[in-house]
């Protein structure tokens, strides 16, 4: 019997630690892409900056 009593609290609890792992990864994987994006965009920034000079030097 005691089985049975604690049966149906393990599976609530393992559904719930389903679901916050699958969110913590998903904080996780944004904010990943977030830093990606913003090295990305950094990157384009200072290239973009280096050609106007570079295009500045030749007039």
């Amino acid at each position: 019997s005691q089985v049975r009593i604690l049966s149906p609290r393990l599976k609530k609890r393992n559904v719930s630690m389903k679901r916050f792992s699958f969110f913590y990864a998903f904080i996780i994987h944004f904010g990943i892409a977030m830093q990606l994006l913003l090295l990305l965009s950094n990157i384009i920034l200072l290239t973009f900056l280096n050609f106007i000079t570079f295009a500045q030097s030749f007039k």
